[in-house]
Order: C-alpha cells, then structure tokens, then sequence
C-alpha cells in the first residue's frame, strides 16, 4: 500500500491561496470551477477572472454543465458565456 500512499500524496497536494493578478478558469463544465472562481474573486483574490472553454462545432453551442444541472440548466453559447454568470 506503500505505492498508493506515496500516489496519494502527490496528487492532493494543497497549496495556501494567494493573491494573484487573475483568476483563470481552465476549461471544464463543472459548476464548481465557476463557483470556486467567483468566490475568490469576492474575497479580493484578484481582479479579474478569465474563463476558457470550448465550444461544441457539431452541436452549435456549449454542451451544458457536467455538474448541478438542476441550478445551471439555462442554454449557454459557450464555457465561458457559462462561467460568466457566477460574478
């Protein structure tokens, strides 16, 4: 079990948040990545926050949220036209 502590130990590593200059969401349709964003950002974290994301050629927009669909379940064009409204 040696193997799946030392794994374990790398990967949930947790560094103490500090202040940036932005706050920059990587692409992903979580909710909670937007959430967590808009959070800091009230806190004074940084002043800007800069969400990526994809856009789905075949469908024509964004694909939806992966996470809270009950509360973020609103058509949205883009990641970010979907991380957007958390702040």
């Amino acid at each position: 079990m040696k193997t799946i502590e030392d794994i374990t130990k790398y990967i949930f590593l947790e560094n103490e948040i500090e202040k940036a200059d932005i706050i920059f969401i990587l692409g992903g349709s979580y909710a909670e990545l937007g959430e967590k964003a808009a959070e800091l950002w009230h806190k004074g974290y940084a002043p800007i926050i800069l969400p990526s994301g994809k856009y789905s050629p075949s469908r024509g927009c964004f694909s939806g949220p992966r996470s809270k669909q009950n509360l973020y379940n609103k058509d949205y064009d883009t990641e970010w036209s979907f991380f957007k409204m958390f702040y």
